[in-house]
């Protein structure tokens, strides 16, 4: 074995160590600028906002057949930005769980909604993730949009989870059966983010994490 000292990339992470304040910064930013040049993208127009406004109710089923090289561009566009959403990329969650619908049979407005996302990914390139060792805590926030599909008319809700100021755990799915209320989407989704809490809760407890906040584990919802 060798030593190469301190990490600064790991998995296409880049690791940021600011010692002196106790921070680390996590960004994907060499990842970022190869996927931008494998979809020949690199000098796009960048955008401020992930997905258009409205666009969730606007895109829907395509009509048509998507060709094979349609598919596959795609898949892959969403793909990639997948992988940079799990790793440091909690902003992205929502837009790929929403362009995720359409894999298997993508149209115009599909493939767009995905190159206005890698034109996003441009513009915030070096966003990422901050742990500051002076903030300890494990808190979480939950939400959920009532009956925001229009075609099933079910809800989806999001969950994210923050240990000393960063996020460490994020996930925006649609609920898999149809609510009757605003209130009853909120349960459904406080009780995935309480399934999710009790499990790094235990994680948490086997690396032997002292905060006081684990147990109770707060988590904010809508009232």
């Amino acid at each position: 074995m060798k030593d190469l000292g301190p990490c600064h990339y790991f998995l296409g992470i880049q690791i940021i160590r600011d010692r002196l304040n106790r921070r680390i910064h996590l960004i994907q930013g060499a990842y970022i600028d190869k996927m931008l040049a494998t979809f020949q993208m690199e000098n796009a127009t960048g955008f401020s906002t992930p997905m258009e406004a409205g666009a969730k109710s606007s895109i829907k089923d395509f009509d048509g057949i998507a060709s094979k090289t349609d598919v596959k561009l795609y898949q892959s566009m969403v793909g990639s930005v997948n992988y940079l959403m799990t790793q440091t990329r909690p902003d992205l969650g929502f837009a790929i769980s929403f362009l995720s619908q359409f894999l298997q049979n993508p149209g115009p407005a599909h493939i767009n909604a995905a190159r206005r996302l890698l034109k996003y990914v441009k513009q915030t390139k070096n966003l990422g993730i901050t742990y500051y060792g002076s903030k300890p805590g494990f808190t979480s926030h939950s939400d959920a949009d009532y009956a925001e599909d229009i075609q099933t008319r079910r809800s989806r809700n999001g969950y994210i989870f923050y240990l000393y100021g960063g996020p460490i755990s994020w996930k925006s799915i649609r609920q898999k059966c149809v609510t009757l209320s605003s209130t009853e989407a909120e349960y459904y989704g406080l009780s995935s983010a309480a399934r999710e809490a009790a499990w790094l809760r235990q994680l948490l407890k086997e690396l032997n994490y002292q905060g006081k906040d684990i147990q109770p584990t707060k988590i904010f919802g809508d009232n």
